[in-house]
């Protein structure tokens, strides 16, 4: 066990000691030495005089177990010997721990992920209840492994799948039990989930000439003129900066949209400071800068200039805000972007939110740019950005 140091204790208020000794010839006073007893089981004991403070116990760190099964320290003396009031500030109590525990615990995660965890614990519930299966935790390997297959029959996809059982996975570990997906039958299961229904991702680029079209519509879609101001800089944001739409667009479990106050531009480029990204949970920030196209119509400086211009600027921290201060949600991005490919007659059935980042990958590639560059440029961690380059894309980006 780890030892701690002694603390020497003070005279506090109101205690009365003995008077000092009295003093030498020379002006020095004679300081009483302990005495030595012999006890009867023929220990030796040493006494402290009187006026002296007795000595501070050492104190050792003990481990204790607390709900949950979470192991912390406990500070425990080693002797019996205590004086109450000799704390040196305040200490907060092993329920304000705990709690502290469990807030540091649940901060360890983003909104999206407890809510698909949650969703993945609700589905396996579902489950159980549909087929009469006792609700015991830790969950039995046999459960699990027919949850796999009932989703499998139902279409979930792998990917999904794999989320559910991340969900039952935490769950476990964070009851300090056992990680029931690491069994080496239900690691069999996903492996021939994966290779048997996978599915190709057939999501869509907007390459240069879509963009054009869909921006073009906006004015024929859109309500007014400041919907269609909106909607343009959010576009045109979206591909010239390779840009997520969690990053340009609010949910209710996330607040992480880039802010007014994260914007700036001159007549060069616009600069955006995110917060938080996919790749970054823990806020450490990225500056993006994005500079301008030298086609005046799908110009992202030009539209975030103009935008600016319009928008309030006392409605709501979000950057991008429809007039009556409601911040621009994911849905609503999604439905205009639908509906300007339907009026240019471009079938929208492939084309999502992230076809504006596969769009930007597959004409950065396709002019020549190298692939350390591309993965600087989308703020991907790893080589996954290749998944996204269509190579049959034509040119897209401004020169």
């Amino acid at each position: 066990m780890p030892r701690g140091l002694g603390i020497r204790k003070r005279r506090g208020p109101g205690v009365a000691l003995s008077p000092p000794p009295e003093k030498r010839k020379g002006g020095r006073r004679a300081v009483p030495l302990p005495k030595r007893t012999e006890t009867a089981a023929g220990e030796t004991r040493r006494e402290t005089p009187r006026g002296q403070l007795p000595e501070v116990p050492v104190v050792e760190l003990e481990e204790v177990q607390v709900e949950d099964g979470i192991t912390v320290g406990q500070i425990l003396p080693v002797s019996s010997r205590r004086r109450t009031g000799a704390t040196c500030g305040a200490k907060p109590s092993m329920g304000n721990l705990q709690l502290e525990i469990e807030t540091l615990i649940h901060g360890s995660l983003s909104n999206n992920t407890k809510q698909a965890y949650s969703t993945g614990l609700s589905s396996f519930k579902k489950f159980r209840e549909l087929y009469r299966l006792s609700e015991m935790w830790p969950v039995p390997i046999n459960h699990l492994l027919q949850y796999v297959a009932y989703l499998s029959i139902s279409g979930a996809s792998p990917s999904t799948t794999q989320t559910y059982l991340s969900g039952i996975s935490y769950h476990h570990k964070i009851k300090g039990w056992g990680d029931p997906a690491k069994q080496f039958l239900v690691q069999k299961v996903m492996e021939g989930y994966r290779r048997t229904k996978a599915s190709p991702d057939v999501r869509a680029p907007i390459t240069l000439d879509i963009l054009r079209k869909i921006v073009g519509a906006l004015p024929f879609v859109c309500t007014s003129t400041y919907e269609t101001s909106l909607f343009r800089v959010a576009f045109l944001l979206a591909f010239f900066g390779f840009m997520r739409v969690g990053e340009l667009t609010s949910t209710a479990n996330s607040d992480h949209a880039v802010g007014l106050s994260d914007v700036s531009l001159n007549d060069q480029e616009v600069t955006l400071k995110l917060t938080h990204s996919k790749t970054d949970q823990t806020g450490k920030g990225h500056i993006l800068v994005i500079s301008a196209c030298p086609d005046l119509s799908l110009c992202p400086v030009k539209a975030t200039s103009a935008f600016l211009r319009i928008r309030p600027k006392s409605l709501t921290r979000e950057f991008l805000c429809h007039a009556s201060g409601r911040s621009l949600s994911r849905y609503q991005f999604s439905a205009v972007l639908k509906k300007t490919l339907q009026f240019a007659n471009v079938p929208a059935a492939n084309f999502k939110t992230h076809s504006f980042r596969i769009g930007a990958a597959s004409a950065a590639s396709l002019q020549g740019t190298p692939d350390e560059q591309i993965k600087v440029l989308g703020r991907w961690k790893s080589a996954c950005f290749q998944r996204y380059i269509r190579i049959s894309a034509p040119t897209l980006l401004c020169r």
